[in-house]
């Protein structure tokens, strides 16, 4: 995207006619930008759809001026019907996947035992530490249990020997799954994808030949 505006910043010096159009990644923060104020303004127009054909993604718009490294751009905030549902669908495979694995990594840690609740606590600390960025709700107990020592040596234990016990702790980790509202404020933001133009003449140049143009 940054070389994307380098050149139009190129073209207009040298071409005051030229017209961009640019795709804005992912991950550039322009994006953020326009689709919090889309989110914010919530004036999104219908385009509908850009063919006749079945199964067609339809779509909806809104239109944002931003100014990007002192250059004046005409933002095109898109929504996709067919691109949500891509988008849901993927998020939905990943918690799947992320929750086989986390509930995994449950299990092992609730097989270990620590000889005090000092032990304990840092192990799960370290848990949490690890899964930190996870957006499934991770909670703990930590039990403590007394039982036989174990032995070291070989033999049969005299019938009148009264074995040594021992206090142990262990962890019982529990996955939960995420909280709805943090899957609906994902999938709010899914489906857009913003287009950018220096053509700032909605009359000439209007959002649904922006999105032929661009597709």
């Amino acid at each position: 995207m940054d070389r994307c505006v380098r050149t139009l910043q190129g073209y207009r010096d040298r071409n005051s006619d030229y017209v961009s159009l640019s795709l804005v990644s992912e991950n550039h923060k322009l994006r953020e930008i326009c689709i919090e104020q889309m989110l914010k303004d919530n004036h999104m127009m219908k385009l509908g759809r850009l063919s006749d054909q079945k199964n067609v993604s339809e779509y909806n718009n809104q239109e944002t001026i931003q100014n990007y490294r002192s250059i004046s751009l005409r933002c095109i905030v898109v929504y996709s019907t067919h691109l949500a549902e891509q988008k849901k669908a993927t998020l939905a495979r990943q918690l799947q996947k992320e929750q086989a694995q986390l509930e995994k990594a449950a299990d092992n840690e609730n097989e270990q035992e620590y000889s005090c609740a000092t032990e304990a606590q840092k192990a799960w600390n370290m848990f949490q530490h690890q899964h930190r960025k996870s957006p499934f709700l991770i909670v703990c107990r930590i039990e403590s249990h007394t039982r036989p020592k174990r032995r070291h040596t070989c033999g049969i234990r005299n019938k009148i020997e009264m074995p040594e016990m021992v206090t142990i702790y262990t962890l019982h980790v529990d996955i939960t799954p995420v909280p709805s509202e943090v899957i609906e404020e994902q999938e709010q933001r899914m489906g857009y994808f913003v287009l950018v133009t220096n053509h700032r003449d909605t009359a000439e140049l209007p959002a649904e030949q922006v999105l032929r143009e661009y597709k």
